[in-house]
């Protein structure tokens, strides 16, 4: 009996309806005092009698009406045949240990059970006779067996879907993917109905039927083929959804030579819900090159598909650059190009960074013979991310009528003036500006270079041939840097200090529209406005904030980025602060990202490498290199990332001490342990290696640990420096203004 009263207990709540009392009982609280325990039961506060139940349902029984235990008559609870029950042992109920026998009135427990019993009117139909137990499961779920007396077999519950739904998970979580194939062989025996295709049921039958199949050919020819029957009878009205991508999905990242034949199989009744999604989570999952070339095959198969721009980004955005090259040429030759070039501009700004200058012109030349327009973005991303801008202008300039002259526009050309010394951009415009249109951008870039007024560097600029086109009122003059007390810059800031981050950010729209320019201090303040606080030597703390966790950083970069195109000079030192963020974050790909974009961003124009008034050698300062090189072997799955970085940059031209990288070195090697001459030696040849030169003796490494020597870390150093430049650059008082 106390069985069957612990089944109900645990049921009710389920077949109640909400305005009974026993379902009001289990939504409360037990009122009573505590158990107590007595031998090894629990004794009930109100009627203080040994009961032997398990913990799980402590207090239940005292919530029970018991009016013998009221009149405090405990005798009179039970009868004589109970009595004799008790000591033969026989039986509902489980004897105490001791002789003592769990004992509640016939009357109150009749009354409670048929009060569990009084099902909700929502589940009108249900067997009243038996609580659920694992053995009715079992037997109710058990439907690949003909049969005539379970709930299924009822024609009320022939299409109860919540019922299917309920034995089905019961069957595949106790016999995995065979009791999910008896269920399918229960179901199609039990006549020819349709499976939803729609909601939630619908996600889970198709998607437990679909992961059964996927573990064996055969079920899933025969999940697909009802599938196809069922779309074709329903004039493809009943079909779910995801069928297409979960099957494809799987058997591109397993590399299945069975890829191609079962999308032949489902295509063209069924398709993915959007193919390049598709592509990118098998390469996610697979970074195979077979994984790439599976899914152009099937690309090739599709009527009309639209996938460059969302495929070569996603590539480029991964760093498989190489595949987003033959996938350029893929979609050329079947006919899926983009609108504009901007959707390959990605893939042309790694080309010009990293490829030859045949490669560059190459890719530039695919997009006319493709029939894709090339815009000015593509080709000012070629001309900024070149490192020599006079061979990326070469390489524009000779393609000729393949790049049209509405490409080349004011941007581009004031892109032109800036990159590229002054006597070449003009023979540029000179040989080449013929039909070309500038306006207000190139005009006052023109201006600063030839110092001279509006109207008579509007001049010169036609004289060369090209088509100038100002507005007919007068441009503002402008301060190249605002003060501290410009009214725009005193409102950011009272915006910023009140905690009013949208409203800042909105009028700093208001601001760059109007090309109002900002104040260091606007700058610094937004700075330490957008960026989670943090303690020293701590990372960024979990506050509420008005950006999650981490993208504070990346919408931080994107502000800044923006700021520096319209001319706002950006202290090196936010810089630094961002590098010194990502990297005690461990995010190594950002911060590889945004290094090499601000190394396209402050080109030297001509100054020395080695020279101090290099912007590379500000931005990237010994303790930035010994950092980047620190962060590396902190990071396990790849120690000499930071050597690869420093490897790179030397290559576009950044200023990197050897010294400064074994410094790095000698940090970390300081705190291995056993370190000895054979491993010394071996981390000093695989740097070396990486680096392309000697970095150092590792014999200096054995004297350091014999020694003792330790050093700093190059995040501390890096902390100093930047404290010791943002007091450099501050004005009194504004230091305890800015919290980072």
């Amino acid at each position: 009996m106390r069985r069957v009263v612990q089944s109900f207990l645990h049921a009710r709540q389920l077949l109640l309806s909400p305005t009974t009392t026993a379902a009001a009982f289990a939504t409360t609280s037990t009122n009573t005092m505590p158990p107590t325990v007595m031998r090894r039961g629990w004794v009930c506060a109100e009627c203080r009698r040994n009961l032997f139940r398990k913990t799980a349902v402590r207090g239940v029984h005292s919530m029970l009406p018991n009016p013998a235990a009221e009149e405090g008559n405990a005798e009179a609870r039970t009868t004589e045949e109970q009595r004799k029950k008790a000591a033969t042992g026989n039986g509902n109920g489980n004897g105490a240990r001791g002789g003592e026998k769990m004992s509640l009135g016939s009357q109150p427990l009749a009354q409670f059970i048929e009060e569990t019993l009084d099902l909700s009117p929502q589940l009108p139909d249900f067997n009243k006779r038996t609580p659920v137990t694992v053995a009715r499961l079992l037997f109710e779920s058990d439907v690949a067996k003909p049969s005539n007396n379970r709930f299924v077999d009822l024609p009320q519950h022939a299409r109860n879907w919540e019922l299917w739904r309920t034995l089905l998970i019961f069957r595949k979580r106790t016999f995995q993917d065979q009791g999910v194939k008896d269920v399918w062989k229960g179901m199609k025996m039990r006549g020819a109905f349709d499976l939803p295709t729609v909601g939630y049921d619908a996600d889970v039958f198709w998607g437990i039927f679909v992961d059964a199949g996927l573990k064996d050919a055969e079920f899933l020819n025969e999940v697909v083929e009802y599938a196809k029957e069922l779309s074709e009878r329903t004039n493809r009205e009943a079909q779910w959804a995801p069928l297409y991508d979960e099957i494809i999905l799987h058997h591109l990242t397993n590399m299945s030579e069975n890829t191609v034949p079962l999308h032949w199989t489902l295509f063209p009744e069924f398709g993915s819900q959007n193919w390049g999604k598709l592509f990118q989570k098998a390469w996610e999952k697979q970074l195979h090159p077979k994984c790439h070339h599976l899914a152009r095959k099937i690309h090739a198969t599709l009527p009309r598909p639209t996938m460059y721009r969302y495929v070569i980004r996603s590539l480029c955005q991964r760093n498989e650059h190489y595949e987003a090259w033959r996938w350029h040429k893929h979609f050329l030759k079947h006919g899926d190009i983009p609108r504009e070039s901007s959707a390959a501009n990605e893939l042309v700004e790694h080309n010009a960074q990293t490829g030859r200058k045949g490669m560059l012109e190459h890719i530039l030349r695919s997009f006319d013979r493709g029939g894709i327009p090339i815009v000015e973005s593509t080709i000012r991303t070629a001309l900024q991310s070149r490192r020599s801008p006079t061979e990326a202008a070469d390489i524009i300039f000779s393609l000729g009528p393949d790049i049209p002259n509405e490409a080349k526009a004011d941007r581009f050309w004031c892109t032109l003036f800036s990159l590229v010394p002054v006597k070449e951009a003009f023979a540029y415009a000179m040989d080449f500006g013929k039909g070309c249109v500038v306006g207000e951008a190139t005009v006052e870039k023109a201006m600063k270079l030839l110092e001279r007024d509006r109207e008579e560097t509007a001049m010169i600029l036609e004289r060369t041939g090209l088509s100038v086109k100002l507005p007919d009122y007068p441009p503002p003059i402008l301060q190249p840097q605002a003060t501290p007390m410009d009214p725009s810059n005193i409102q950011l800031q009272h915006l910023l200090r009140e905690g009013q981050i949208r409203n800042a950010l909105a009028y700093l729209a208001q601001l760059q529209q109007s090309s109002t320019p900002l104040s260091r201090q606007s700058v610094a303040l937004l700075f330490s406005a957008l960026l989670r606080p943090r303690a020293p030597g701590k990372r960024p703390m979990h506050v509420p904030h008005i950006f999650p966790y981490g993208k504070d950083i990346d919408a931080t970069t994107l502000l800044l980025f923006s700021l520096q195109r319209s001319g706002t000079k950006i202290p090196f030192v936010l810089w630094k602060e961002l590098f010194r963020r990502l990297g005690m974050t461990q995010r190594l790909e950002e911060l590889e990202s945004l290094a090499f974009k601000l190394i396209r961003v402050y080109r030297p124009n001509g100054i020395p490498e080695i020279s101090r008034e290099n912007p590379y050698r500000k931005l990237f300062t010994p303790t930035v290199q010994r950092a980047f090189v620190e962060w590396g072997f902190l990071h396990m799955s790849d120690q000499l990332w930071g050597v690869q970085v420093l490897r790179e940059m030397k290559s576009q031209g950044v200023y990197v001490d050897t010294r400064s990288v074994f410094r790095a070195v000698r940090v970390r090697a300081a705190r291995m342990e056993g370190i000895d001459a054979a491993s010394a030696e071996q981390l000093v040849e695989r740097v070396s290696k990486e680096f392309g030169e000697r970095v150092g003796d590792p014999e200096v490494l054995i004297r350091d640990r014999i020694e003792g020597r330790m050093f700093g870390d190059a995040e501390e150093d890096l902390r100093e420096e930047i404290k010791q430049e943002r007091r450099a650059g501050q004005s009194p008082g504004e230091q305890d203004e800015e919290g980072w």
